[in-house]
C-alpha cells in the first residue's frame, strides 16, 4: 500500500500550482484539498504549522527564484507575489546581492 503524502506536502503542491498567488485563500486551498477550512487548519496545527506560514514560504521561494532568474525589479516581483510593497519583500528576503 502506497504511503499518502503528508498534509504539508499536499498543501505545498497546491500552493506551487497556484498561478495567482496573491489571490490564494485558505478557502480555495481547502476546496482544492476537498476538505473544510477547519479540517485543514486542524491538520496543519497537528503538523506544527499554519496556512500563513506555508503561504509565506511559497512566496519567499518564488521571490528568490524570480530575483535570480528574471530582470524584474524588486517592486515588480513584490507586486506579482502579493507583497504590500518592495520594502516588505526586502525585509522578508533579507540581504540581497
Amino acid at each position: 500500500m502506497a504511503k499518502r503524502p503528508s498534509m504539508i506536502s499536499r498543501l505545498r503542491a497546491v500552493l506551487r500550482g497556484a498561478s495567482d498567488l496573491p489571490s490564494i485563500t485558505i478557502e480555495k486551498v481547502a476546496a482544492d484539498l476537498d476538505m473544510s477550512v477547519r479540517v485543514l487548519q486542524k491538520r496543519l496545527q497537528r503538523a506544527g504549522t499554519r496556512f500563513r506560514e506555508q503561504l509565506d514560504r511559497e512566496r519567499l521561494e518564488r521571490a528568490s527564484a524570480m530575483l535570480g532568474a528574471t530582470s524584474l525589479s524588486l517592486r515588480e516581483i513584490a507586486q506579482r507575489l502579493g507583497y504590500a510593497d518592495a520594502s516588505t519583500l526586502r525585509s522578508s528576503v533579507g540581504p540581497v546581492g
